[in-house]
């Protein structure tokens, strides 16, 4: 198994996605968690809402908003 072309990809894949992680960790956590964001924006999206709250540390509030 360890030598078969599928398992190798799969683990430089794997390599590739987690420095990829480590090299924009202060982008992609800039905010801090992004999971809390993630929700609120699926909120937004998914239950036509205009204002949705984040769960978090501090209170933070999510606007869509409209380009024109």
């Amino acid at each position: 198994m360890l030598k078969s072309k599928a398992f190798r990809m799969l683990v430089l894949i794997f390599i590739l996605f987690s420095i990829f992680i480590i090299l924009k960790k202060d982008v992609i956590f800039q905010e801090g968690n992004p999971i809390p964001f993630a929700v609120a924006i699926s909120k937004i999206i998914i239950q036509d809402k205009e204002i949705t709250e984040v769960k978090g540390t501090e209170e933070v509030c999510l606007h869509e908003i409209f380009m024109s």
